[in-house]
Parts: C-alpha cells; sequence; structure tokens
C-alpha cells in the first residue's frame, strides 16, 4: 500500500489524474476478493495504463481500466461510479468466463484539483512504520507486541466514500480508533462499524463506505537471525507484515540482512521480557540456532497470548525441547496447543532456507485470514 500511496502523490504533483479501482464486493469464484486494488492512468490518444496492482486480470480488468479511461478523458464531474461484473457465462454481463463469480469494483478518480487529497497521501505514506538503522538492536523493550514508529504501533484504516455519483467532496481518509488523522470531505457516520480486521464494505450515515486495515499493530516475532530469517522477513514484509527480529549475535542483527524489518533486537534469550511483549494477535516464529534457545523461545512465547507460535526443527528435537517445558512446568495442553505449530509452516517438502521461508509465509497467511475474520 505505500508504494501505492507514493504513486498517487508523485501523479497528484505532477498534476496528472487517475482512477483508484477497487473491489469492494466480490461472490463465489473470483481471482480477487474484496480490497483488491488496481490505479489507472490514461493519456490522450493512447490506451489506458495499470500504473499498479490488479484486480485479478483478464477481461473483466481490461474492461474496467477501458472503464476508467473513459473517465478520465470524458469527465462528467463524477468522482465514484460503481460497475458490477460476472465472471460466468450467464445474464447481460457476460464476460465469457467460468469462474461463477460476481465482482462489484468502485471507480474513484483522483485528481490534483481535490482539496486535501495531496495531503492524505502524504500522511499514509508516513504512517507506515519503517527502522531507524541507528536504533537497530535497541535494548528497550516495546510495549504490548507494539514497534515504536512513526505511527507508534498504532492500528489504522484506509476508509473511502464509494456512493456512486458523488460529485463534490467525497469523502476519503484515513482512521485510528481515536479518530481521523487525515480526510478529504466530510465524514458524519459512526467510525467504529468500519474497524473490522478485513476489508469491509457498509453503510453508515446514508453512504457507502469501504474501509480496509492500513496499519495492523499485530507482529511477527522472529526469533533467531539465521538462514532462514533473512529469507524469511523481507518476504513478509512483502505480504504487509511487521517484522521485529531478535538475536543474541551482532553479526545476525545487522539491518542490512533484514530489508523492511520494524525493529531489530540483540539480547539475551533468557530475558525474553525485557525486550519484547507478545499480544494477542501477534505471531512468534522460533528459528533459533539451537535447542537452548529454542526452548527459552518457546516457553515464552506460551506464557504470552500470542495467537500464532511457529517453531522450526525435527521431530525428535521438537520432543527433546517439550522434555524440558514438561520439566518447566508447562502441560501438554499449553505445549500442543492449537496455536503451536511444531513442526513450522505449511507441508511444500521444503529443503531450503528460501523453501522453507516460503513455506513459513504461506501458514501465517492461513492464521492471518482466520484471525481477520474473528468478531
Amino acid at each position: 500500500m505505500k508504494e501505492l500511496f507514493t504513486i498517487i502523490k508523485e501523479r497528484l504533483l505532477e498534476g496528472k489524474p487517475m482512477v483508484l479501482l477497487t473491489i469492494i464486493h466480490s461472490e463465489g469464484s473470483s481471482p480477487r476478493g474484496a480490497g483488491a486494488r488496481m490505479l489507472v492512468c490514461k493519456e490522450q490518444g493512447k490506451d489506458a495504463e495499470r500504473l499498479w496492482g490488479t484486480i485479478g486480470g483478464g477481461l473483466h480488468e481490461y474492461l474496467a481500466m477501458e472503464e476508467a479511461g473513459g473517465l478520465l478523458l470524458h469527465p462528467s464531474g463524477k468522482k465514484i461510479l460503481s460497475k458490477e461484473y460476472i465472471l460466468n457465462s450467464e445474464g447481460e454481463a457476460d464476460l465469457g468466463l467460468r469462474c461463477g463469480g460476481r465482482l462489484n469494483v468502485a471507480f474513484r478518480v483522483l485528481d490534483a484539483a481535490e482539496e486535501g487529497l495531496l495531503g492524505v497521501m502524504e500522511k499514509a505514506i508516513s504512517c507506515f512504520p519503517g527502522m531507524e538503522p541507528s536504533k537497530n538492536r535497541s535494548a528497550d523493550n516495546g510495549s504490548g507486541g507494539t514497534i515504536p514508529g512513526p505511527n507508534d504501533g498504532r492500528a489504522l484504516w484506509f476508509i473511502m466514500e464509494v456512493s456512486e455519483g458523488k460529485a463534490e467532496d467525497p469523502f476519503l481518509g484515513i482512521a485510528g480508533e481515536d479518530g481521523f488523522i487525515a480526510q478529504t470531505g466530510p465524514f458524519s457516520a459512526n467510525l467504529d462499524p468500519l474497524f473490522k480486521r478485513g476489508p469491509v464494505c457498509l453503510e453508515a450515515g446514508g453512504k457507502l463506505y469501504f474501509s480496509e486495515p492500513l496499519i495492523s499493530s499485530s507482529v511477527v516475532c522472529v526469533f533467531g537471525g539465521g538462514h532462514i530469517a533473512q529469507e524469511l522477513v523481507p518476504l513478509l514484509v512483502h505480504l504487509d507484515f511487521r517484522c521485529l527480529v531478535f538475536d543474541d549475535r551482532e553479526a545476525f542483527t545487522d539491518p542490512a540482512l533484514f530489508p523492511g524489518a520494524e525493529r531489530i533486537i540483540m539480547g539475551d534469550f533468557q530475558t525474553l521480557e525485557k525486550y519484547i511483549t507478545l499480544g494477542e494477535n501477534d505471531y512468534a516464529v522460533i528459528v533459533t540456532r539451537g535447542h537452548l534457545h529454542d526452548m527459552e523461545a518457546w516457553a515464552f512465547a506460551l506464557e504470552s497470548p500470542a495467537a500464532y507460535i511457529g517453531v522450526i526443527g525435527s521431530k525428535s528435537k521438537h520432543d527433546y525441547v517439550k522434555t524440558c517445558l514438561r520439566q518447566r512446568g508447562f502441560g501438554d495442553e499449553m505445549i500442543n496447543a492449537k496455536r503451536v505449530h511444531a513442526p513450522i509452516g505449511v507441508d511444500i517438502k521444503s529443503k531450503t532456507p528460501a523453501e522453507i521461508a516460503v513455506s513459513i509465509a504461506a501458514e501465517l497467511i492461513q492464521v492471518r485470514t482466520v484471525l481477520r475474520e474473528r468478531p
């Protein structure tokens, strides 16, 4: 999303209009679901151009791009348009596809003349936390699974009005649970129903809004900075997970090894509570270099409300560590709870660090999807 907002900002500064396409509802089998976005521009005499993202490809995406191009070349004053695409062989909106799905796409015109829009994009970009090199390997602890950063770890939502035909002052903004931090256009409805774990389209105050989490408060804490972590962290960042890395070795807490990590800590595995607090929506990924550190990280995670605990290693290694955990007073019900994944990752017969990273990322995506569906 940061890349999307950056592209929008650059085009606004250049005075070039564009259209943001968002799937606000999907039914049945479709290539992309609610929340999928695409940014489209159109120059006179040229085909519509996709600047960022996709709403699934294929004929429906082509038709949507043409629709967006028409909004730009033949402005009618409309800022918002809604369009339905039926992905089967029946009905007037037939696209000749056999997916059997249905998509509702909102088209939102963005141009430099819209008051406050540039400010919203600039604020959106600044909200994405990033680790400052001068603060790497810091020994101060976080709070509640939160990583300090420009946004102080708050959860934020990107909310956009999608009431069709809106010509003036359509709402678009960024909000946290304590209110808006940037917006364009008026908003007078109750915000609370829009604060969901996943994308949601709701009517509020007589208008239709689409809301999507922009910044999650949940964090993936990776214990161990070795080869698997070095492959895993950039992949998770690309998948919009926020990452913290912990190791006790200076060579494995080098920020250059973990592009996109929000925080890297060098500390003592036996006193993890000094550095980290895991919250109920956080993930613990345990990929340390040995049994002792695995046990300390596993015990620490079990004592937390973390939603996910994944532990690398073979069955014999896990059996040994579980025995040690029992000796420390942990019962089998805790050790083998549903949230514990040992061995870690989806079974794709992975062998290399990169393959193992893919298997772990896949499992985290599965868990995140379940968490988003929780009330």
